[in-house]
């Protein structure tokens, strides 16, 4: 239940998070950033946050998170090049622009007429139900 964008320069997200069909209060932070990469988060937020954790502390394969039903997807920007995982520990390469969440197609069809990524993840916030301000916004 999320919306994120790259737009090659900027990594944006939104802040609403889901449980059991339920809008959870607060805001949920989506973008991190470690000392190689910004990482974006969605789905299963626990799963996202344990792969972005392991990444983090060099992959080592004996502590290799694994899980029953994997529904979890991150988008890692290094070096300005994107990868995206998809409940897989091996991601493949992405190219700006690009959007993951419930919110992508009107992130990407803002992007496509011209939006910023803090723009088109406020576009998907106004007409995705599973995505809310604020908008954080990330330069990778």
């Amino acid at each position: 239940m999320t919306t994120i964008v790259w737009d090659g320069k900027k990594i944006a997200s939104d802040s609403r998070s889901c449980s059991g069909g339920l809008i959870d209060p607060g805001v949920c932070k989506k973008i991190f950033q470690d000392k190689t990469a910004i990482f974006a988060l969605a789905g299963d937020y626990a799963q996202a946050r344990a792969v972005v954790r392991w990444m983090s502390e060099g992959r080592d394969p004996d502590t290799e998170p694994d899980f029953l039903e994997p529904e979890y997807e991150v988008l890692m920007i290094r070096n300005g090049t994107g990868y995206f995982f998809s409940g897989e520990l091996h991601g493949y390469e992405v190219s700006a622009p690009f959007a993951l969440g419930t919110g992508r197609e009107v992130a990407l069809g803002a992007i496509a007429a011209g939006a910023s990524a803090r723009k088109a993840v406020e576009a998907a916030c106004r007409l995705d139900p599973n995505s809310a301000p604020p908008v954080m916004v990330m330069t990778p």
